[in-house]
């Protein structure tokens, strides 16, 4: 008997199905850009390597201080400016330099004082003098923020400079970017779908109970065009940690296109186009 109960005892226990060790599992849940990542290796790299050579566009004046081609520190725009302090408008919104300063460094009442008539530059002979403008160098740049400069109407500016101090007006190191007005095409188009997009996300992000973080949110993309400027593909490649955000700029985008007549100097050898657009929303 006592060998039969342990007979049965020893296989009931081989029998008993074990339970497996519980295992510590990390659940973690990614808040994956909605842009669809392109499958083509290809496509991958060529992405990757737009993104490295990335260099900032920013806006400036239709003249600049000085033609003066600064070495490093600078920024893409319109022409070709060295300074020796750059600054930062304090207030944001469309681009303009008017804290009482001419666009050429002078204030507007010493502008006004330098004007003259014709007669004042004929000589007693009847022959005249060629008036020359005044050619503003790095020397004369450098006291273009001083208080002294008159009183005038808010300058302002839309650029993220997030290392840049504040002053009256922007002023920045530029190089001269040959595709300025093209992006600047862009940039028109996407402002007037992108700030309404955004005001309605985080209204709506507020309204259902969610923070923002009090950080600045920056949302990476690149958007691929063909040769005639419609849109082909909008992909984050950094996403600002705010879906609602992320998806903002890509609404903007999408209601934006076309950007037609784009330079031929900026299509690709695949016949596409493609462009780094940072969207940030600060803090």
């Amino acid at each position: 008997i006592h060998i039969a109960v342990f007979a049965f005892l020893t296989l009931a226990k081989l029998e008993t199905p074990q339970l497996p060790k519980p295992e510590n599992i990390e659940v973690v849940i990614l808040d994956a850009p909605p842009a669809a990542q392109p499958e083509d290796k290809k496509e991958q790299k060529i992405i990757k390597k737009q993104k490295k050579k990335e260099k900032q566009v920013v806006q400036q004046n239709d003249r600049a201080l000085n033609q003066e081609r600064p070495d490093e520190n600078y920024f893409l725009s319109k022409n070709n400016q060295r300074v020796q302090k750059q600054t930062q408008a304090k207030s944001h919104g469309d681009f303009k330099n008017d804290a009482g300063l001419g666009q050429n460094g002078k204030s507007k009442a010493h502008k006004a004082k330098q004007k003259v008539s014709k007669q004042d530059f004929k000589l007693e002979n009847g022959s005249k003098i060629k008036q020359f403008l005044p050619k503003y160098t790095y020397s004369s740049a450098k006291n273009f923020d001083v208080d002294e400069a008159g009183k005038g109407q808010k300058s302002q500016s839309n650029d993220y400079l997030k290392n840049i101090e504040e002053g009256k007006q922007t002023v920045l190191n530029t190089r001269e970017f040959v595709y300025y007005a093209y992006y600047e095409r862009i940039r028109g188009k996407i402002r007037r779908y992108w700030e309404p997009v955004i005001k309605s996300k985080v209204k709506h992000v507020f309204e259902t109970g969610r923070k923002i973080a009090s950080v600045d949110h920056k949302t990476a993309v690149i958007i691929t065009l063909d040769k005639s400027g419609s849109l082909i593909n909008v992909q984050v490649v950094d996403g600002s940690g705010v879906r609602d955000l992320d998806e903002a700029a890509i609404e903007a985008f999408k209601s934006a296109e076309p950007f037609p007549n784009p330079p031929d100097g900026i299509v690709e050898s695949d016949g596409k186009i493609r462009i780094n657009w940072n969207f940030i929303l600060e803090a």
